[in-house]
């Protein structure tokens, strides 16, 4: 069974300047890119995001997501923490782990790929230019069980 999320997310951030505010952002640009033979395909118009870890180049598939901080950010402001929401709305009952990983260079949404960050230029590294995960990650709960209805 393929593992689907589709993400609902929210970047939290508490903000220290004057006086200590909560700011929510939500996404700027956000896709799907895929491995194996998916890998040239763009999956930036879908509503869902979708991630999924294997073995197989052919089944890898991560949630790329951009958000704007400068437009909501103040000049100089000093990011005191953050939290990312994601919301998985399908999937099996398995324990996956999710991380968050920073990507250093920008990308477009309707043209990125596995291979590519933009119409005009490749990820140096297939699969986005992913930098190291905080070891901090957290493995996200088992969706509740199916339940099945007596008529």
């Amino acid at each position: 069974m393929r593992n689907t999320a589709l993400a609902t997310f929210a970047l939290f951030a508490a903000v220290t300047t004057a006086g200590a505010q909560t700011v929510t952002l939500t996404s700027l640009r956000d896709a799907t890119i895929r491995g194996g033979s998916y890998a040239s395909q763009n999956f930036g118009r879908d509503t869902i995001l979708e991630t999924r870890q294997s073995t197989s180049d052919e089944y890898k598939r991560r949630a790329v997501i951009m958000f704007d901080t400068a437009a909501v950010l103040p000049a100089g402001a000093k990011v005191a923490s953050a939290k990312l929401v994601l919301t998985v709305k399908s999937g099996n009952a398995e324990t996956r782990t999710l991380t968050a990983c920073a990507l250093p260079l920008s990308f477009d949404e309707p043209t990125v790929t596995w291979r590519r960050r933009n119409a005009s230029a490749s990820w140096s590294n297939a699969g986005g230019d992913v930098v190291a995960a905080d070891p901090r990650r957290r493995r996200s709960p088992r969706p509740p069980a199916p339940r099945s209805r007596s008529t």
